[in-house]
């Protein structure tokens, strides 16, 4: 009777890890099945698409792009005597400092040998990338008439760049990229590999649409022209309006008019391209330190540090509204120095004097100066540029200051938009705070405004006093 029992146990277990093996295989299967299915679709939509890239292309007109809103703006900020400084008294802050954001590492994948089996590397603001590559990527355009450029689509649709998109996006996260920073990554390659600046074009229209972005690709005499969507207004850059969308001219170059197909049905799901950062930036390792120091503690020695390769890349960004300037954090190493530095005085006084030790900061440590007068033309920065360069305005500390009340208390902040200024309101929640004020969503917010040299919480400037300013509402994109 033993042996029957242990007879019967052991066909069980067999019969049991038999089945599981069955199980495992037919789960492969059909992953495989899956997977096969959707190169199948995607073929068929390239198949779709190339065909639709042989129809003759339609004219369109440009417009000049639209100029950043410019109001006259104070050439000296005004300041209010120091006596306004309040000292550090009454309760302590006692709920606890906002955690820094977990950002944890992207290992970007080494690819699949038999499909990316060379290695390519190139630069990208100053870091020095190797990735792996299929060289059968590397194709030029015979010709660039309707049916030269279809061709060309179908070719590249045979490599295998789906392999290729997925090490991309695993570097771009790993630097925290937007999608501008997906095509200046694409870009980075295709100047590696092509001399010449169509077949770059080329390169760069195929992968960004293979990448679910709304680009298209034009012609105006023998150049090829890169046409984008973007999820925000966008200020200077040229245009062209496509079955009502502005698709904007992402070259040096004057055109006039271009040549380039309508809508179609494969442009369907497509993304507008966005410059939200929802991931702090950090582009390899290349940091400077920016001295400063706290008026109110002049004893106190602080360095903040910014990368210049984050600095480079803001400055190639198009100009859009301030909310996505207001929304992009600091790297984290910033943030980390920011909090070792007031971290401690954080818990020696109110939120009130805390956000005012803040604002006096931004007032006093950051020299002041038009765009204008800086860069010969309207410039907002994100906030860690104000780190980079020597001078700053209004928008610019605004925002900075913004990004400082809202790692390092947690309270909600808008910007002020006055005719031709920017400051920022902080609501205090349940706390009572006297000054300056209006209501927004049912909450009291309290002018804060980091130009306005030496003024307290609850301050506005003079001259705004009975003006309704706009708001400017952003939402963190990495909190």
């Amino acid at each position: 009777m033993k042996k029957l029992v242990i007879l019967l146990t052991f066909v069980s277990g067999a019969l049991s890890l038999f089945a599981q093996g069955n199980l495992k295989d037919e789960f492969e299967q059909f992953k495989k099945q899956r997977a096969q299915e959707y190169h199948n679709y995607i073929s068929e939509r390239n198949r779709e698409f190339a065909d639709f890239l042989k129809r003759e292309w339609q004219q369109f007109e440009s417009f000049k792009g639209e100029s950043l809103p410019e109001e006259p703006k104070p050439k000296r900020p005004p300041f209010v005597p120091d006596t306004n400084l309040r000292p550090i008294t009454g309760p302590v802050i006692d709920n606890p400092l906002p955690a820094l954001p977990e950002i944890k590492p992207v290992v970007v994948r080494p690819g699949k040998p038999s499909v990316l089996p060379e290695k390519l590397t190139f630069s990208f603001y100053g870091v020095t990338l190797e990735i792996p590559f299929s060289a059968k990527m590397k194709i030029g355009g015979e010709g660039y008439s309707e049916e030269q450029i279809a061709a060309y689509w179908e070719k590249m649709s045979a490599t295998p760049y789906e392999d290729f998109l997925n090490v991309l996006q695993e570097q771009a996260q790993a630097f925290g990229l937007n999608d501008w920073g997906v095509y200046r990554l694409v870009e980075a390659v295709a100047q590696k590999l092509f001399e010449n600046e169509n077949d770059r074009i080329l390169f760069c229209f195929f992968l960004l649409r293979q990448q679910g972005l709304d680009v298209k690709i034009g012609r105006s005499q023998d150049k090829l022209c890169l046409l984008m969507a973007f999820s925000t207004k966008i200020y200077e850059l040229s245009y062209f309006t496509l079955d009502g969308k502005k698709y904007y001219y992402i070259g040096k170059d004057k055109l006039d008019r271009l040549y380039t197909y309508g809508k179609n049905a494969t442009d369907k799901g497509l993304k507008e391209v966005d410059l939200n950062l929802s991931l702090p930036l950090n582009i390899g390792d290349a940091w400077k330190m920016r001295e400063l120091k706290l008026k109110k503690f002049p004893d106190m020695q602080m360095a903040l540090p910014y990368n210049t390769a984050n600095i480079a890349f803001y400055s190639d960004m198009p100009l859009t509204d301030l909310p996505v300037y207001f929304a992009t954090a600091l790297p984290q190493k910033t943030e980390e120095y920011i909090v070792k530095y007031f971290g401690d005085i954080r818990t020696k006084c109110s939120l009130p004097e805390f956000v005012g030790i803040l604002l006096n900061f931004v007032q006093t440590s950051f020299d002041y100066q038009t765009d204008e007068e800086q860069f010969g033309r309207e410039k907002y920065f994100y906030p860690e540029e104000i780190l980079a360069y020597p001078f700053c305005d209004c928008e610019d500390r605004a925002a900075f200051f913004a990004r400082l009340v809202r790692n390092l208390t947690g309270l909600e902040v808008v910007g002020l938009d006055y005719p031709g200024h920017i400051a920022t309101a902080v609501c205090f929640g349940d706390v009572a705070v006297e000054g300056d004020a209006f209501t927004y969503k049912g909450h009291r917010y309290v002018v804060c405004d980091p130009t306005y040299i030496n003024a307290s919480v609850g301050m506005e400037m003079p001259q705004y006093k009975g003006t309704t300013p706009g708001i400017i509402e952003f939402k963190d994109e990495v909190r």
